[in-house]
This record gives structure tokens, C-alpha cells and sequence, in this order.
């Protein structure tokens, strides 16, 4: 069985679309080249939705320290009682 690549040229692509994209499926991404350099990436679903995650953390942590920086911050117990309201109230572990 031939080994999916996990970098083709687009010349490539175009005669091996199915192998390509299969091969972005199970390793989450094929780099695409052109003329030798990478030029574009075919992710899986799952690579491309982790990442649409993990961005979303960071602009939220950013938001963070900006309000942070200017001044803008709330009492921890402010801030967990809001949290119970809005999630519900954190189960105590057995131990």
C-alpha cells in the first residue's frame, strides 16, 4: 500500500486529490507546495476546529490582560458567583 504524502506539489494535488485529502484526514494536515515552497495546507476537520478553539482562547485571554492593564477587573468572589449562576454550582469531589 502506498503511503499517503504529507506534502505535495500542486501539480500533485491535482492528480492526486484523493490521496491528499485523505492523507490531511488521518495526519490533520498536507502542506502544499509551489515551485518548492509551501504555499497552502489541507487540514482534516479536526485540526481546523481545534484550532478555530484554541484562537478563540487566546483572544480571550488577551481581552483579559488588556482589561486588566487598564483597570478593569471584578472581585474573585464577583466573578465566581456569576459563574454558579451562569453554569451552576461546582459538584464536591468524593474522595
Amino acid at each position: 500500500m502506498k503511503r499517503a504524502p504529507r506534502e505535495v506539489s500542486w501539480t500533485e494535488l491535482g492528480k492526486r486529490r484523493s490521496s491528499a485529502l485523505r492523507a490531511a484526514g488521518k495526519a490533520g494536515k498536507v502542506v502544499v507546495t509551489r515551485r518548492g515552497r509551501p504555499s497552502a495546507v489541507l487540514l482534516s476537520l479536526e485540526a481546523f476546529e481545534r484550532i478555530e478553539r484554541e484562537t478563540e482562547i487566546l483572544k480571550t485571554l488577551a481581552r483579559g490582560e488588556i482589561d486588566i492593564r487598564a483597570g478593569r477587573t471584578h472581585a474573585w468572589t464577583d466573578v465566581l458567583r456569576e459563574a454558579r449562576k451562569q453554569y451552576g454550582a461546582r459538584r464536591k469531589r468524593s474522595v
